[in-house]
């Protein structure tokens, strides 16, 4: 039987391609394995500061005493006559139940306005329809008061130089209502008028 030489060689380099390659797969992978591997340094977690959360460690800057605790008029909260509703009344100084549709800006001849002076309020007489929605700005150029509407529920604090508005809905009932300014420390009357419903 005669040996093919030649069929021989072939198969011999054959094996030692297919060896070879295993081997260097082998070695390959011994590779990767021992090399380490590259890690993403992750930053460390810091907790962000969310809309609305309270801030623990951060007080305002406000100052202590604004006002002398010791001579100033009563703020008890007052009550809404409910007489004048006939229906439950609103909230004190509760503001208007938002429309279905979406909300527009009053125009500035809807907003009523007050001006407490040095010499009393003005106008003295504002007229207003029954359960109209009524928005009063009341600004103050006096030292701080405090402006009341008697029967609604309105009695708070307007600072010297400022104004503040109210939103409130009018009584379903035709009334007068007192509407007055007294000054911060004394309690002292700086002027008043009538809220008229009809």
């Amino acid at each position: 039987m005669k040996t093919n030489l030649y069929k021989i060689s072939w198969l011999i380099i054959t094996l030692v391609f297919i060896v070879g390659t295993g081997i260097s797969i082998y070695l390959f992978s011994l590779r990767i394995s021992v090399a380490k591997p590259k890690t993403k340094k992750i930053p460390e977690y810091q907790e962000s500061i969310l809309p609305g959360k309270v801030i623990k460690n951060h007080l305002p800057n406000l100052p202590q005493e604004e006002y002398n605790e010791t001579e100033h008029a009563d703020l008890e909260i007052p009550e809404t006559d409910q007489s004048l509703y006939s229906k439950n009344a609103p909230i004190s100084g509760g503001a208007i139940k938002a429309p279905e549709g979406p909300a527009v800006p009053p125009k500035e001849e809807d907003i009523l306005t007050l001006l407490v002076k040095k010499d009393g309020i003005e106008p003295t007489e504002i007229s207003v329809n029954k359960s109209q929605a009524v928005i009063l700005q009341v600004s103050n150029q006096k030292e701080d008061i405090i402006f009341n509407v008697g029967g609604l529920g309105i009695k708070e604090i307007v600072k010297a130089g400022g104004r503040l508005t109210f939103s409130f809905r009018a009584p379903d009932k035709e009334t007068k209502l007192r509407y007055w300014a007294e000054d911060y420390i004394t309690g002292q009357i700086v002027g008043e008028g009538m809220l008229i419903i009809d």
